[in-house]
């Protein structure tokens, strides 16, 4: 007589939580062999969780209308999308984010958003801690995103994938050409396969996809760069315009990439495990804003000469290797390393040199022409000719190492350390194309573009070596009432950069006194290109003795406290509260900005980095409740409070001269507040869903970190807040759902809805502000997204016919509001705008169909599963 055996199946792992497997046995003879086979369920309740956690499937992404795993996210608990398309986790800034893939950041060093596309079918798990987390993480505020890719398996398998589809929206008013409906605007081709290879316990995973899609804003062709036209007359019947477009409808917002990602997993024996997972991507687009760049030109006024616009670029590649060894039953070490690098760059040409070459040859009609070419038309028109001149590449590159081991020290404790070493490259280089001047001051005729000299406050360049380091030590104690999370972390951080020992002369202005015979004068350095001979000394702006003064940034040291504790209330209860300090170095950015600290000839017109940024440090404090109602519902109740300071602001400094600056440094502050409420119902019965409801209050004086910057070099200047007021993605109540239901093999339908109230504004009347900053709302949003799939099976395989229709009902959400209406579509600036000087009318101006959200699109498509 004796036990049985007993099989576990579908038994879900987590990331960082215990899994307890509950079963009685079944006393039996031993030599009949029945065994006993247990299906496991996913728990409601998740008793270790001392924050908040939302964890999503593979089978669950598979079934919503979703394309990009930062749709899964927007859904989930606390997080608000804004109105650039940012993600924003429990009020905090979109870069307080950090992206990880297996246990190793793939955050982007350089702005903090994402170095690498993930596509969906690669998750097998996705999970957003957006309360306190644990002490081995670090770098981030808001939340942390960790994504768990999948592996192959013994059995070879796969999928294939297409759909094709477009925009289909009653708004043709809005949004040009939307009603001409092309079902190949939009396609889709992708692939998966799975299974072993020729040695044993060696398996892979791949996937692939080709994504291109034409967007829903559309220009108009009518001008080239090339056109030259004159408004200057008064009649308009004597304007002299150039129009040698062909007319055709061109996308301004279109996105294509291409995507490669694969895992390939050895185990040579019992208690190693070895995985090289890596991903690529290429990405080309076009958009509406340039928000990244100084040298913005608002690419809205390019709407009838779209050739003239900037095309982006970014291609990204990562490799993560993994050594997972296994001491004993009770402990077990991990050994990461991995290397990313993500490249951006955008222009209207690659070659900065590339000039139109028509006066040789007239076939030649691309290249860069002469800037005044943007003058032709002024006063509320768009351009009649001309290009974008600004150019701009970056690269960023991290190196990682990443050591931990954890051990189940006894059946109540167990202990996790370890550390990680991070080795950054950043490369930058941008400027705005000029004018070529072979002799002189006189600019070459016909033009002939340039790139101006290091020095000019038009051209940029770093190259950057930055290094940081952590270490970490958790304890989680699991008692029978009661579990404890502790944990400790320091962080180090080598900045690689100098700064200005004199605030008020940051570009160590270097003076020649000349002996010019007669008399003797102060010539700027940079300038100066006479006899050398000449030179009596060098001063500085005071006239003392020039001195080279600049040193090295300092290093920054921190350390991080975390505490979280669960109790149970009832067998189907659960409480936690936690409590921690999160600290987070600024995006590389704003170290590096102006790295030669070249000031412009203009008052509050330069904007400086600083590498002697401190972190950021919010202090956050989370209480919680789990409870379970039957079978397949369980509710979670969160409050959280977040007090965040040394936040990322722009402070300004005068010159010895009277002229005034601005410079990055950890100045502005603020403080989140609200709490969360979730359902959610497992799938029984062909039906599962979940829904969310947060309020939050997110406050701070400046939703910008260029703010003060901002708002000192504006005309009329604005007075920057001194108090907190609504950050620009204060969305008071939010509310989500996800419904699934269907039939298993046979059909399901998923449907997606987001509820939003309105984001704050600042009002405003031609430029002078009316109300405090942020103190009315725009209106509230809403968005339904669907997804209809219908099975069939031969044998084997399986082949789904699915549609799906983003923006179901067609809204149109208005994103981005007139200061002085507070809407969309209508803008008291049309009363005073006057002798337009160009080929649009008023009313084309001021149709901005890029401040509303996107319209309707349709797609239809099959996936073949074997």
């Amino acid at each position: 007589i004796g036990f049985s055996k007993t099989k576990y199946e579908n038994i879900r792992i987590r990331i960082d939580q215990t899994t307890t497997l509950n079963t009685a046995m079944k006393s039996t003879i031993l030599d009949l062999g029945e065994s006993i086979t247990v299906v496991g369920k996913r728990p409601i309740i998740q008793r270790d969780l001392t924050s908040t956690v939302s964890v999503v499937g593979s089978d669950e992404i598979g079934s919503m209308p979703v394309e990009e795993f930062s749709e899964v996210l927007e859904i989930q608990t606390g997080v608000v999308r804004g109105s650039m398309g940012e993600l924003h986790v429990r009020g905090g800034r979109s870069d307080e984010i950090v992206y990880m893939l297996d246990g190793i950041s793939i955050t982007d060093p350089y702005s903090g958003g994402q170095a690498i596309e993930i596509e969906n079918e690669m998750i097998q798990e996705l999970q957003l801690i957006s309360g306190t987390f644990n002490a081995e993480y670090g770098q981030a505020m808001s939340g942390i995103v960790e994504v768990v890719s999948k592996e192959g398996s013994a059995k070879t398998g796969g999928n294939l994938s297409t759909y094709f589809g477009d925009y289909y929206s009653r708004h043709a008013d809005y949004f040009r050409a939307i009603d001409d409906f092309d079902p190949l605007a939009i396609e889709n081709y992708q692939f998966s396969l799975h299974g072993p290879l020729y040695f044993k316990n060696f398996t892979f995973f791949t996937t692939g996809r080709y994504y291109d899609n034409d967007g829903w804003i559309m220009g108009l062709r009518r001008f080239m760069p090339r056109d030259s036209s004159s408004f200057q007359e008064a009649d308009p019947d004597n304007w002299y315009i150039q129009e040698s477009g062909d007319s055709s409808v061109v996308p301004m917002n279109n996105y294509k990439k291409i995507t490669l990602q694969g895992k390939i997993t050895f185990t040579p024996i019992y208690n190693i495990k070895l995985s090289w997972n890596t991903l690529w991507n290429d990405v080309s687009y076009r958009d509406l804003d340039s928000p990244t760049s100084k040298y913005d030109v608002y690419e809205h006024l390019f709407q009838l000469n779209p050739d003239g616009g900037l095309k982006r670029f970014q291609t990204g590649i990562s490799n993560i290797f993994q050594l997972n060894y296994t001491l004993s039953s009770k402990t077990f070490f991990t050994i990461k390393y991995s290397s990313t690098e993500n490249c951006y760059k955008h222009y209207v040409y690659s070659d900065p040199y590339d000039s139109l070459g028509y006066t040789q040859n007239p076939s030649d009609s691309i290249g860069y022409v002469d800037p005044d070419r943007l003058k032709d038309a002024q006063q509320y028109a768009f351009y009649t000719g001309g290009t974008n001149m600004e150019h701009f590449k970056r690269s960023s590159r991290c190196n990682l190492m990443k050591f931990d081991i954890t051990s189940q020290i006894n059946r109540l404790n167990q202990v996790k350390a370890g550390f990680e070493l991070k080795k950054y490259r950043l490369k930058l280089n941008e400027f705005y194309i000029i004018p070529r001047k072979s002799s002189g001051f006189e600019e070459d005729k016909p033009f002939k573009p340039d790139i101006p000299p290091l020095n000019s406050i038009y051209h940029n360049e770093y190259d950057k070596k930055p290094v940081e380091f952590a270490c970490y030590l958790q304890d989680k104690v699991e008692l029978s009432d009661i579990i404890f999370n502790l944990g400790i972390r320091y962080d180090y951080f080598e900045p690689d950069a100098i700064v200005p020992a004199d605030l008020r002369d940051p570009s160590n202005s270097k003076y020649y006194i000349v002996n010019f015979g007669s008399y003797q004068d102060r010539v700027e350095a940079r300038t100066y290109s006479g006899d050398r001979t000449a030179i009596l000394d060098s001063v500085d702006v005071l006239g003392n003795s020039w001195k080279y003064k600049y040193k090295k940034a300092k290093t920054k040291h921190q350390f991080s406290p975390r505490l979280g504790f669960s109790f149970p209330i009832t067998d189907k209860g659960v409480m936690h509260f936690s409590h921690g300090y999160f600290f987070q170095i600024p995006s590389f950015q704003y170290l590096y900005v102006n790295p030669e600290f070249e000031l412009a000839e203009e008052d509050i017109s330069t904007l400086m980095g600083n590498g002697n940024l401190n972190p950021q440090q919010t202090i956050i404090y989370e209480v919680g409740l789990q409870q379970q109602f039957g079978e397949d519902i369980g509710i979670d109740v969160t409050g959280f409070y977040k007090d965040i300071r040394n936040l990322l602001g722009a402070e300004i400094h005068q010159l010895y001269t009277g002229l005034r600056y601005a410079r990055f440094a950890n100045i502005d502050y603020g403080n989140t507040r609200g709490f969360t409420v979730s359902v959610s119902k497992r799938r029984s019965y062909g039906f599962s869903g979940s829904m969310s409801y947060t309020f939050q209050i997110a406050e701070g004086n400046a939703s910008d970190p260029q703010a003060a910057f901002e708002d000192a070099s504006s005309n009329p200047p604005v007075e920057s807040e001194i108090q907190v007021v609504s950050l620009d993605w204060d969305q008071r109540h939010t509310m989500n759902f996800n419904v699934s239901l269907g039939a298993a093999n046979n059909w399901s339908i998923g449907l997606i809805g987001r509820i939003g109230s309105g984001l704050p504004y600042t009002p405003a009347l031609r430029n002078v502000r009316t109300k405090f900053e942020n103190s009315e709302r725009k209106r509230s949003t809403s968005c339904f997204d669907l997804r209809a799939e219908k099975e069939f099976r031969f044998g084997p395989v399986k082949l789904s016919l699915f549609c799906k229709v983003y923006n179901l009902f067609d809204k149109m959400n208005e994103l981005i509001v007139y200061s002085d209406t507070g809407r969309s579509g209508y803008t008291l600036q049309k009363l005073y705008a006057f002798n337009v000087q160009g080929v649009n009318t008023v009313d084309e101006y001021f149709n901005r169909p890029d401040f509303y959200s996107e319209p309707r699109r349709l797609v239809i498509g099959s996936l073949l599963e074997f």
